[in-house]
């Protein structure tokens, strides 16, 4: 018996058009050749779906839009690529072809507006934005040419993921149009009395009201999970002091957690297991002081994925006073050059034990941003095995006042 004729649309090779969109390399050596061979001078470029953001043109971008926007996309973010995670595109049974990709760049070109002269540029952050996954759907012509793209946002519990140069711009701290302010980032540091039976507490507040501490159980008015992203936070430790803690919390909204730090039951829980506690830190990205910074040289707080802690931990501590340290080449300044090494801590992480972090005060920022820059220096972290991609850089600040 034979087999069924296959459908032509499924027979169809995938257009070099297409595969030269999703191959996942960097738009800006293959934008011009893109846009100029392979896309058709009617191309039509539309967000869709319920996510899309209310306030972007509703029929699209022609394809001059289109490459405008690109092209300011590249001009802030240099390292733009689209299907950074190079997702196999599927073909559709109308012809089209899909992938669900997330879109990355660094912030350190020139400073970002998806729409000038309405919403104010944002200088150079640094920070690497990775958007998505959307849903990237194109369609080709007879002649193998883009006519078509359509982007379909995804969401988080309702919450539409940022797309677009729109995305980009409010991963960098920027605000959208109706868009409430943005929940601060937090960081919390304390010295416990029992890190463990602390530990153990703590991390079942994140989704119950009830949770063991001190020999005994307390009852909150709120899980951790409803008044931040509870998905990002992490604890660390000092790595010379288990018992002194440093806590990150993401999308903090105060107004929900101040009541359940005051609860008679919060109070009478920290009481028992906490030593001492500092007052919460703001955390931003690098870039113009954050509200409430004190004047002079800001404080910074780090983490990153590396291979190996304890060879990490050691090269950190040897940069401090070195620049040849652990490592045996030199690099451009030691540690000490550039911030208040005596105040300098070491951590690690009880949450992701591959992760490692710091908090260094009076962090001169016109020495640090060339380093970061340096040949060398980005030699070293790789030598010490950070894994390229998962730093995390903060500039902290105490909170401002209410």
């Amino acid at each position: 018996m034979g087999c069924a004729a296959s459908s032509p649309v499924y027979d169809t090779p995938m257009p070099e058009s297409i595969a030269y969109f999703f191959n996942g390399e960097p738009m800006a050596g293959k934008a011009e050749k893109y846009m100029g061979t392979m896309v058709a001078d009617s191309h039509m470029l539309k967000f869709v779906g319920p996510n899309a953001y209310p306030f972007l043109p509703p029929d699209g971008l022609d394809k001059e839009a289109f490459g405008g926007a690109a092209k300011n996309l590249i001009g802030s973010f240099p390292d733009l690529t689209f299907n950074f995670n190079k997702a196999t595109p599927k073909r559709n049974k109308d012809g089209s072809w899909s992938a669900d990709i997330i879109v990355m760049g660094t912030h350190t070109g020139a400073a970002f507006t998806p729409m000038p002269g309405k919403l104010p540029p944002v200088e150079a952050t640094g920070k690497c934005v990775k958007i998505g996954p959307e849903t990237f759907t194109l369609w080709a012509d007879a002649d193998g040419k883009v006519v078509k793209t359509e982007i379909t946002p995804g969401a988080t519990k309702g919450v539409p993921h940022p797309h677009g140069p729109p995305g980009f711009y409010a991963e960098i701290g920027g605000v959208l149009p109706g868009a409430p302010a943005p929940l601060p980032d937090a960081l919390m540091m304390a010295e416990v009395k029992d890190f463990e039976d602390w530990h153990t507490g703590f991390a079942a507040h994140a989704t119950e009201t009830t949770f063991p501490m001190n020999g005994t159980t307390y009852t909150v008015p709120l899980a951790r999970k409803d008044a931040c992203d509870e998905a990002k936070t992490l604890v660390f430790h000092e790595a010379s002091a288990p018992t002194k803690v440093a806590i990150t919390m993401f999308g903090l909204d105060f107004a929900k957690f101040g009541p359940v730090m005051a609860d008679p039951q919060f109070v009478e829980m920290s009481a028992k297991a906490i030593v001492s506690q500092d007052p919460p830190l703001i955390m931003a990205d690098p870039g113009p002081p954050p509200e409430g910074a004190p004047p002079g040289p800001p404080s910074m707080f780090f983490y990153v994925e590396v291979a190996d802690v304890d060879k990490w931990i050691e090269g950190f501590k040897a940069h401090g006073s070195s620049k040849t340290g652990t490592w045996g080449y030199e690099v451009p300044v030691a540690r000490g050059d550039f911030c208040d090494e005596g105040k300098t801590k070491v951590y690690k992480c009880a949450t992701n034990p591959k992760l490692v972090g710091a908090y260094m005060e009076g962090v001169r920022m016109d020495v640090l941003g060339p380093v970061l820059g340096d040949p060398e220096f980005q030699k070293l972290t790789t030598t010490l095995g950070e894994v390229e991609g998962t730093k995390v850089m903060k500039v902290v600040a105490p909170m401002p006042a209410p």
